[in-house]
């Protein structure tokens, strides 16, 4: 048998379900010798094998879910400007849109990846907030945090990006005000962060609210 990528995409493999996972990791540079890591993944599992064809495109809306989260925090922490922002997010757009349909000439909206539901069983999802600082020139210290959320049913994009940026905003909070104690950043320092990380949650609430119909008070 000659094996074609036809052949690749639509191979089944086995028929006990699957596991799925997607990631996605932004480091931001502060200053000299000070960063910021922020890594999002999602794991789902499924109650049933799918293509290949079926879990590249499940993968990349997963993985664009999380890139989006991750954007949405960079820009609200002016990490990144708004023109940026809109540029990363047309070209999530435009990747998604390319997988999703062969010829990529259907349009994908940042509304339709978040709207998209998977189909999962269950899943997790992890956030990390890794902050380097330099103690002293040549002593870099390290505070990383690291939080897992099992998700037992179903959830939209919506809610995937919404808990994920929870998950890493407590993270991030608990993460300065640590720093905070040991003299790294200033009390002015946290509580800029901290108006940061409440408008950046409450865009992604409103966002998934809106996608969604319905409230995500429940979270909260």
């Amino acid at each position: 048998m000659s094996i074609k990528m036809d052949n690749i995409l639509s191979a089944k493999l086995g028929d006990e379900g699957e596991i799925l996972r997607a990631a996605f990791k932004k480091t931001v540079y502060i200053k000299k010798y000070e960063t910021e890591v922020t890594e999002l993944e999602s794991i789902i599992k499924l109650p049933e094998p799918i293509s290949s064809e079926e879990r590249i495109k499940k993968a990349a809306l997963m993985q664009a879910q999380l890139e989006y989260t991750i954007l949405v925090g960079l820009v609200y922490k002016g990490q990144i400007t708004p023109q940026e922002f809109n540029e990363r997010k047309t070209a999530i757009e435009a990747g998604a849109a390319t997988i999703i349909n062969s010829q990529g000439n259907t349009p994908v909206k940042m509304e339709d990846i978040l709207g998209a539901s998977l189909g999962e069983q269950s899943g997790r999802v992890r956030a990390t907030f890794r902050k380097t600082i330099c103690a002293r020139e040549f002593e870099p210290e390290v505070v990383e945090m690291e939080s897992i959320l099992e998700m037992p049913t179903e959830i939209t994009g919506a809610e995937r990006s919404l808990t994920a940026a929870i998950l890493r905003a407590q993270l991030e909070y608990t993460g300065y005000k640590s720093l905070e104690k040991k003299g790294f950043v200033t009390p002015d320092e946290v509580t800029a962060r901290i108006a940061m990380i409440e408008n950046e949650i409450s865009a992604l609430k409103q966002k998934a609210e809106a996608i969604t119909g319905k409230s995500m008070d429940k979270y909260f």
